[in-house]
């Protein structure tokens, strides 16, 4: 069984690589990697050659080659200091875990990620304060990459911030966590990072959090639609990002190796203001689920979207193999959905409806799935608050704390989707242990406040603040 694709609970810790990062060393840990993959051995030796390609010199990786060499000329001609009080390590002293004040920079702090992981992740954290104070020397400075221009805005308050530094003769850099949140790793972070290590000569106190995790991910289909095809498992998953190593990354620099102390991989978390929302319709009652599953996604509308479209081709097929369990015979007795439900797009990342939470209390299965070229979704946290059985596609790797048949299920074909869903259907006691684990875990280690506390402190292993923190908050405001 493929745990790169998927099925495991490995979280990708840093990945940061203090040593030389031969590329031949690259080659063998990413071999090793494919190794463990189920793939034949022509598919093997094709995705093989072309890591060769990406990461030895040679006449047919001329450009990149020159790219990286010139990364590490210009790496080189920094002049790096030592500060008197340069962390020894990624972490944090044991005085500042206590408590940590944070300056957020996003010029929308009331929208998307900035507002439900960081800002909320912060207010809602006993451990972590929110301050305007650019010249705190004791705050670490937290930025969305998507929201806020490294150019126009961030270097020159560093520079604005440092000049007085130099005035007072009182040099000392701060942490800074560039938080990118993009889908696929497009924000703009790589000459940000060169920046900032120019302004500091010191490359250990910055420190990158990104949700691109995989890379090639295009899961296409080949043939007719038939029983066959249906138990073919889903081609092109994609392979993880090694982020040790200096190459191009969709004809992006990535020079995390020289110029970021840590690069941690962020997964979305649970919503606030989804738990809120089923927590005003619950009311305190049991719910009893009288739905037997659900894939919220209209095949229809999403069809022949362009490029769009082209991302969504998974989702797509996932939604007509409901249908078609639906319509067969022996599964006409059960209750599917096979629609969208409440606002999508801004608007639905930005607000909650509360027919979707209703929705998603309403079903005992769950099934999401993920678009193309990129991984992860608020989809599947969603789904789990919602206290259902979650079905997943693959995902490198799958939330910290979550395993297959035991939080959740990852089905890797369309036949095995189907199979699932009529086993669980049938096996209610499973169901419901397994849907009773995912909720559990998604609520004690998926929190926007665990997200940034792992952040922070540096701690990827073990949240801080297990429970939710509603008490904290009120504790935290009385003193």
């Amino acid at each position: 069984m493929s745990k790169m694709h998927g099925r495991s609970n490995v979280e990708l810790h840093s990945q940061h690589d203090c040593g030389d990062g031969r590329h031949e060393r690259e080659v063998k840990i990413l071999k090793k990697k494919l190794q463990k993959v189920t793939l034949d051995k022509e598919t093997n030796e094709a995705a093989l050659y072309k890591l060769r390609k990406r990461l030895e010199k040679d006449p047919e990786n001329k450009d990149e080659t020159t790219e990286q060499e010139k990364d590490k000329k210009e790496y080189e001609q920094i002049d790096l200091i030592k500060y008197p009080h340069d962390p020894t390590n990624c972490h944090l002293s044991e005085a500042q875990l206590k408590s940590q004040n944070i300056v957020v920079l996003s010029e929308r702090k009331t929208e998307g990620e900035s507002r439900h992981i960081i800002m909320e992740g912060i207010e809602r954290s006993p451990r972590l304060k929110v301050t305007n104070n650019l010249n705190d020397p004791d705050a670490i400075w937290v930025v969305d990459a998507i929201r806020y221009d490294c150019y126009e805005t961030l270097i020159p308050e560093i520079k604005k911030r440092w000049n007085k530094m130099v005035g007072s003769h009182r040099l000392q850099p701060w942490k800074i966590i560039l938080i990118n949140f993009s889908d696929n790793g497009s924000a703009p972070i790589d000459h940000c990072l060169e920046g900032i290590v120019k302004i500091f000569k010191s490359n250990k106190y910055v420190y990158v959090a990104t949700r691109a995790s995989a890379e090639n991910r295009n899961v296409h289909f080949e043939g007719d639609n038939n029983a066959d095809s249906e138990k073919m498992k889903f081609n092109e998953l994609g392979n993880d990002i090694y982020f040790g190593a200096t190459y191009v990354y969709k004809q992006k620099r990535n020079p995390f190796k020289m110029y970021a102390c840590d690069v941690q991989h962020l997964k979305y978390t649970v919503r606030n203001d989804l738990v809120d929302t089923i927590d005003q319709l619950k009311s305190g009652k049991e719910i009893n689920r009288q739905k037997d599953a659900a894939n919220f996604w209209d095949t229809i509308k999403h069809e022949g979207d362009g490029a769009r479209g082209a991302r969504v081709i998974l989702r797509n097929k996932v939604n007509e193999a409901l249908k078609s369990f639906a319509q067969q015979p022996d599964n006409q007795k059960y209750s599917v959905t096979f629609e969208e439900i409440g606002a999508n797009g801004k608007k639905g990342r930005n607000g909650m409806d509360k027919a979707y939470a209703m929705a998603l209390l309403e079903h005992k299965i769950v099934v999401v799935c993920q678009r193309n070229y990129w991984e992860d979704h608020y989809r599947l946290m969603e789904a789990l608050t919602g206290g259902t059985l979650v079905m997943t596609d693959p995902m490198h790797p799958l939330p910290t704390g979550m395993e297959h048949t035991k939080q959740l299920i990852v089905y890797e074909s369309l036949w095995e989707l189907k199979h699932f869903l009529k086993y669980y259907l049938e096996h209610e006691e499973e169901r419901l242990k397994i849907a009773k684990s995912g909720y559990e875990v998604a609520m004690k280690r998926h929190r926007s406040w665990h997200l940034m506390e792992r952040l922070v402190f540096g701690d990827w292993d073990e949240p801080y603040t297990e429970l939710s923190s509603l008490q904290d908050t009120l504790e935290k405001d009385e003193k």
